[in-house]
């Protein structure tokens, strides 16, 4: 841990600019986590760069509302071409499409709203949707900027507190390790034994 602070420290101007670049990267749905960036930005934000905090936290909306127009206009200008590479014909199925677009059109700016909560690259997939469909531009602005700037500050300023008692929660780390351990433990057996009940209910239909 010392030695990454240490790195880090040796690299504290460069940081800012890596962060926004890569968030940039994140869409053109290169594979950059942007909720572990969040992580990253709001614990350093509260352990070593305290004074940046703002800089950081103001660059890290930036560049999360940037991201989300490059995949908005990836998505409305290269259609036909994205279709034909592998990777996102598979994001990019018709039946994703549809489901993601009953949402938007019942929900509106909700659903951006949601979108900007659910990691894993759907966030990414809602974004260049948004630009096939040929949503307006200025709309797209104005509903995701709104929904980023609520997650962003709400996660940014959790994880911040966090990282200002990380070394309470260092110390109950073995605490916290076992209660993850048995959330996981008791969710597959949940999981298995309702797949077997179902399997149950089937045979005897």
């Amino acid at each position: 841990m010392h030695a990454l602070a240490d790195f880090i420290l040796l690299h504290a101007s460069s940081f800012p600019w890596i962060l926004f670049f890569s968030l940039l990267l994140a869409g053109c749905s290169i594979p950059i986590s942007i909720d572990l960036l969040l992580v990253l930005t709001a614990f350093l934000s509260a352990t070593l760069f305290e004074e940046q905090a703002p800089l950081l936290f103001g660059l890290f909306t930036l560049g999360c509302i940037l991201s989300a127009w490059i995949a908005y206009w990836i998505g409305r200008l290269s259609v036909g071409p994205l279709k034909k590479l592998a990777f996102f014909s598979k994001m990019l199925t018709d039946e994703r499409q549809q489901k993601i677009l009953h949402y938007y059109r019942k929900w509106g700016f909700w659903s951006f709203l949601i979108a900007r909560f659910i990691p894993f690259g759907v966030r990414n997939c809602f974004f260049m949707f948004s630009g096939m469909w040929k949503i307006s531009f200025t709309r797209f602005v104005l509903f995701d900027g709104i929904a980023c700037i609520i997650w962003s500050t709400l996660f940014f300023f959790l994880f911040y507190r966090l990282g200002q008692n990380h070394e309470v929660l260092l110390s109950h780390l073995k605490i916290i390790n076992l209660c993850i351990f048995a959330a996981f433990s008791v969710t597959v057996i949940v999981v298995i034994c309702y797949k077997w009940s179902a399997r149950r209910k089937k045979y005897r239909g």
